[in-house]
C-alpha cells in the first residue's frame, strides 16, 4: 500500500511538474511541434528518475524540470532543452544498475526513440534531432572512476556549436541548481562543490578570452555570470553557518583576503593561504587543497577543519570569483585547460 502511494503520489507530482513546464515553453518562441517533442523528451526524464531523490529529500525530477525550464527562458533551442533534461539519465543508470556507460547511453536512446515514435512530429526530431539530443548527454555523462575535470576536457573538445550548447547545460543550468540546492551539506561539503563551479567559471572565461567563434555567445556570458551569482549566494550561506556561534573577525578575514597571498606559515597556524601567486608549485595553499579534493588526494567528507579556516575559505573563494569576473587577465595559475595559457 506504502509503495502504491509512493506510486501515486509521483504521477501527480510528476504531471504538476510538466504541465508547468508547458507553460513556460508556450511563453516562448519554440513551435508547437518544439514543444511535443520536449514533453515527450520530460516524460523520458521522469521515467528515468522515477525513483530517484535528491541528497536534500526532493524528488529528482525537479532538477531537470528546473534546468529545461532555465534553458528556455534564456531562449535556448529544442535540442539544448532536451539536452538539459536528459543530461543525468544515463549517469543514473549508471549508479542503479551497473550498467557500463555506453550500455545506460544506449537504454536512454532506446526509452526516448520509443517515446518520440508515439508524438505526431516531423521525423526531423526523430532523424536529427534525437542524436544531437544523445551526443550531448554522452559528453555531460560522468563515467565511473573518473575526475570532475574529465567531464569538462569532453565539453571543451567539441564543435564549436556542441560545445556552447554543453557549457550552457552545464554552467548555467546544471551547476547553478546544484549550487541553489544543498539544503544540509556541511560547509565543507558546500565548499567542496562549490570549487566545482569556481573550475567551469574559470574555463569558461578562458574559452570566452580564447578568440574561437563561440555560437550563442551571449548565453554562455549569461551563464557565466548567473553561475558567479548563485555560487556567490552559496558562500554567503556559509560564511554565516560558520560563523554563527563562533567570534570571527569578518574584517581581519577580508583584510588577508585582499591580499594576493601570504605566507604559507599563516595556514599552517590553521588560516589563511595562498591562493594563486605562481610558482613552481602553483597550487600551494586554498585552491590546491581543493584540487587534491576533486582528484582524491583528499577525502573531501573526512577532512577536518576549523571553522575559522572554513570562513577564510569560502572568503577566498568569494575573492577569486570576484576577479575572475573583473580581472581581464586574471587566471588561477595550475589549472590544466584545453585551451591552455
Amino acid at each position: 500500500m506504502i509503495l502504491q502511494q509512493k506510486s501515486i503520489d509521483y504521477e501527480v507530482e510528476s504531471e504538476s511538474l510538466k504541465s508547468d513546464f508547458e507553460k513556460k515553453l508556450k511563453k516562448s518562441e519554440l513551435t508547437e511541434d518544439d514543444i511535443l517533442f520536449l514533453l515527450a523528451t520530460f516524460g523520458v526524464a521522469s521515467q528515468i528518475h522515477r525513483e530517484e531523490q535528491r541528497k536534500t529529500g526532493r524528488s529528482y525530477l525537479y532538477h531537470p524540470f528546473e534546468v529545461g525550464g532555465y534553458l528556455a527562458d534564456i531562449g535556448m533551442g529544442p535540442i539544448t532543452i532536451a539536452g538539459g533534461l536528459l543530461h543525468d539519465t544515463a549517469e543514473s543508470y549508471n549508479e542503479r544498475s551497473g550498467m557500463t556507460t555506453r550500455e545506460a547511453l544506449y537504454h536512454v536512446e532506446k526509452i526516448y526513440r520509443g517515446q518520440l515514435e508515439e508524438v505526431e512530429i516531423p521525423s526531423l526530431y526523430l532523424e536529427s534531432y534525437l542524436p544531437d539530443v544523445m551526443q550531448l548527454v554522452d559528453v555531460l555523462t560522468r563515467r565511473k572512476g573518473e575526475i570532475y575535470y574529465a567531464s569538462m576536457d569532453r565539453i571543451l573538445a567539441l564543435d564549436p556549436l556542441n560545445r556552447s550548447r554543453a557549457l550552457i547545460i552545464k554552467s548555467g543550468g546544471d551547476r547553478r541548481f546544484n549550487v541553489q540546492e544543498m539544503r544540509g551539506f556541511s560547509p565543507q561539503r558546500k565548499l567542496y562543490s562549490i570549487f566545482k563551479s569556481i573550475y567551469i567559471v574559470h574555463e569558461i572565461k578562458r574559452l570566452l578570452l580564447s578568440g574561437e567563434r563561440i555560437p550563442f555567445r551571449e548565453k554562455v556570458e549569461k551563464a557565466f555570470e548567473d553561475l558567479i551569482s548563485f555560487s556567490n549566494l552559496a558562500l554567503n550561506s556559509v560564511l554565516f553557518e560558520v560563523s554563527f556561534e563562533h567570534v570571527i573577525n569578518p574584517e581581519e578575514a577580508v583584510k588577508l583576503t585582499d591580499l594576493e597571498y601570504v605566507v604559507e606559515d599563516y595556514y599552517r597556524a590553521g588560516g589563511f593561504c595562498e591562493i594563486t601567486e605562481p610558482s613552481d608549485n602553483p597550487f600551494d595553499g586554498i585552491v590546491g587543497k581543493y584540487d587534491r579534493m576533486i582528484r582524491g588526494d583528499i577525502d573531501h567528507e573526512r577532512l577536518e577543519q576549523s571553522d575559522i579556516q572554513l570562513y577564510v575559505d569560502a572568503l577566498s573563494f568569494k575573492q577569486i570569483l570576484k576577479l575572475l569576473r573583473i580581472e581581464k587577465d586574471y587566471f588561477i595559475e595550475g589549472f590544466r585547460s584545453y585551451f591552455g595559457s
